[in-house]
């Protein structure tokens, strides 16, 4: 499992309102932000209320999303190659895509 717990703000982030929070790692506050999912900007570009809402989900699931998907590919497609079975063109494919969101994701250099 690669370890990407000093790439990002560790824990669980939140949702709360248009905002993304976290636990303070300093302790000096009960939660610290993220990001923020806003509705529009300086030049009126906006998405819907329902696509603001299922994009701060979206983003406070990230680093649970992150950290499934790493171990899904280490009990899955990477011991299929440990174990020296051969995989099959889209497992290959789906194991590069996956390996490049993480490195995206993280900035991590996983090869």
């Amino acid at each position: 499992m690669t370890d990407t717990s000093n790439r990002h703000t560790p824990g669980d982030w939140n949702a709360d309102g248009n905002f993304i929070v976290a636990s303070d790692p300093a302790g000096m506050h009960p939660d610290i932000t993220i990001a923020a999912v806003v509705s529009s900007d300086d030049e009126g570009r906006a998405v819907t209320p329902r696509q603001q809402a299922a994009n701060t989900r979206l983003i406070a699931a990230a680093p649970r999303l992150l950290a499934a998907l790493d171990y899904l590919l280490e009990q899955t497609v990477d011991m299929d190659l440990t174990y020296g079975i051969a995989l099959t063109e889209g497992e290959a494919d789906a194991r590069q895509q996956a390996l490049d969101a993480i490195v995206e994701a993280t900035d991590a250099e996983l090869f």
